[in-house]
């Protein structure tokens, strides 16, 4: 039997996102509750230092780069990241498997 949710009270199923200036930081102030507090805190509490994080800890590799904005976009979109042509960048390859874990049994179907 499916859960019933409670509609006077808030969820994660029916919180609108990104509908406005203060949904915008309605989930800001979440993902830094679940991240941060959730998270972090207990670590640091715990003497952690520096803390785990909070997901995909298993470290794979580091690129270094450049962030190439393709100049032909509609200049409609040229806003915020996409107003500048081009970025240096690092991407972090990481799993959410356990870092002692190897990659390969947790992700095996």
């Amino acid at each position: 039997m499916a859960k019933k949710e409670n509609p006077t009270k808030p969820s994660a199923n029916n919180i609108p996102c990104w509908s406005d200036n203060e949904s915008v930081e309605q989930a800001c102030r979440r993902l830094t509750e679940m991240f941060v507090g959730l998270g972090q805190v207990p670590r640091i509490d715990k003497g952690q230092q520096p803390a785990q994080r909070a997901v995909f800890r298993k470290q794979h590799g580091i690129a270094y780069g450049k962030f190439k904005i393709n100049p032909d976009i509609d200049p409609q979109f040229k806003i915020g990241i996409f107003s500048k042509s081009e970025y240096e960048c690092a991407i972090r390859f990481s799993s959410d498997t356990t870092p002692p874990h190897p990659i390969y049994t947790a992700h095996l179907v």
